[in-house]
């Protein structure tokens, strides 16, 4: 049984990474996906270097530079499997932040 918790800004649910349960937050102000360090073992994907690394913005309002992902890992919601990019952050209660542009993506 899944259990999805609803708030104004932020849906926090239990999805599949890789064919394995993780534990997502679903924010609808993140514009990008976020995977948490502490799951790498659980990515079929290999990290790879961003030829140009970018600055992102955290709730907190810590500015980190970003210059790795996983690229194209897939996660599953429901019976629905999608491809999407990882960013590595450092995340204690989620193993997933996910943005809201794969919503238009695919066109939910």
């Amino acid at each position: 049984m899944e259990e999805v918790i609803i708030t104004l800004n932020v849906i926090a649910c239990t999805l599949l990474l890789h064919f394995q349960q993780a534990y997502c937050l679903i924010d609808l102000s993140a514009t990008h996906f976020f995977v948490a360090r502490k799951i790498k073992g659980k990515l079929k994907v290999q990290l790879i270097k961003l030829e140009k690394r970018f600055k992102i913005s955290t709730p907190l309002e810590d500015v980190m530079l970003m210059g790795y992902m996983y690229k194209c890992t897939r996660i599953t919601i429901k019976e629905y499997n999608m491809k999407v990019n990882l960013l590595p952050l450092e995340l204690h209660d989620f193993d997933l932040i996910q943005g809201m542009d794969w919503l238009s993506t695919y066109m939910a």
